[in-house]
């Protein structure tokens, strides 16, 4: 993509998004938190916007 340029807060939301994502990944099939069960309410909330955001900001560019 030549003259295109990256807007730095969407590249920095993308990053957050990924790292939420990975914690949804600390649950097992069952949804128990064994890794970290301390970080069980935090990831419940985290589950309310985490895929969404990451796709929204996946599919973010300029013209």
């Amino acid at each position: 993509m030549s003259g295109s340029k990256r807007i730095e807060w969407i590249d920095v939301a993308k990053g957050v998004g990924i790292v939420l994502v990975s914690f949804g990944h600390l649950r097992n099939g069952d949804g128990e938190s064994v890794w970290l069960p301390a970080l069980d309410a935090p990831i419940d909330a985290i589950y309310l916007f985490h895929m969404p955001l990451f796709f929204l900001l996946g599919g973010a560019h300029v013209q």
